[in-house]
């Protein structure tokens, strides 16, 4: 499964497949970077309400471009941090972050940033 739905993704943006490359490009040059560094700060200070706010935010951005993986994924931190439970919190971080390294390079290769 790729990490982006393109013809989902296009689709949701009316069909303007240049629109939804300019927010491909926002998403990962602001939302993605920014959530990320807050959201790994969160961890370290294991401060969980700001982790379930920054997963959240993520669920909704990494959706609204088509990247369901991701964006499940996120679901699945936010559903940890609001547990309260460090182990499960961890391990969807942890797997946050792979998703999010594998979401980077198709986003990379999809606004031919190869290499970057």
């Amino acid at each position: 499964m790729p990490a982006i739905d393109f013809a989902k993704g296009v689709d949701q943006f009316g069909g303007d497949e240049s629109m939804y490359m300019m927010m491909l490009e926002r998403f990962e040059g602001l939302t993605l970077t920014d959530s990320l560094s807050k959201l790994n700060q969160a961890m370290a200070s294991r401060e969980w309400q700001e982790v379930r706010r920054q997963a959240h935010s993520l669920k909704g951005a990494s959706g609204y471009i088509a990247a369901e993986k991701f964006s499940h994924t996120a679901f699945e931190l936010q559903q940890a941090a609001e547990s309260g439970d460090e182990s499960r919190i961890k391990s969807a971080h942890s797997a946050l972050s792979r998703e999010a390294d594998i979401l980077l390079k198709e986003i990379h290769k999809l606004l031919g940033k190869l290499g970057q």
